[in-house]
C-alpha cells in the first residue's frame, strides 16, 4: 500500500492545466481496468469546463482547492472547497468558477 499527496500531485496537474489549450488536467490515481474504485485527480483553470456527458456508474466529486458549477439541463450545483456531491447519471458537466483541483470517484460495476 502507497500514499498519495494529494496537494503535491495538484501543484503538477496545475501548472500541465495552465499550459494546455483546454485549461485542464488530469490523472488516475488508480490505473489499470482491474479496479472498480476510481479516483481521478484533475484540475480546471478558472473558466473551463468539461464536456456534457452521461454517467453510468456510481460517482462522486469532491473539491479540495476552489469553486465549480455542476450542470445538468434542469439543475444547478455550486461546489465549494471542502464541498462532496454525488453525480447524476443524465447528462452533465463541470465549469470552474476558480481554479480548481477536484477528486472524481467512480464506482465501476461493470465494463
Amino acid at each position: 500500500m502507497s500514499k498519495t499527496s494529494l496537494p503535491a500531485i495538484g501543484r503538477q496537474l496545475a501548472h500541465q492545466a495552465q499550459e494546455a489549450t483546454s485549461g485542464r488536467a488530469a490523472i488516475s490515481l488508480t490505473p489499470g481496468h482491474d479496479k472498480h474504485l476510481r479516483h481521478t485527480l484533475m484540475y480546471l483553470t478558472d473558466g473551463t469546463s468539461t464536456s456534457p456527458h452521461n454517467g453510468r456508474d456510481e460517482a462522486t466529486v469532491h473539491v479540495l482547492e476552489g469553486r465549480i458549477r455542476l450542470s445538468t439541463d434542469d439543475d444547478q450545483w455550486d461546489v465549494l472547497a471542502g464541498d462532496l456531491l454525488p453525480l447524476p447519471h443524465n447528462s452533465h458537466h463541470i465549469t470552474a468558477h476558480s481554479d480548481s483541483l477536484v477528486l472524481l470517484t467512480t464506482i465501476v460495476v461493470d465494463e
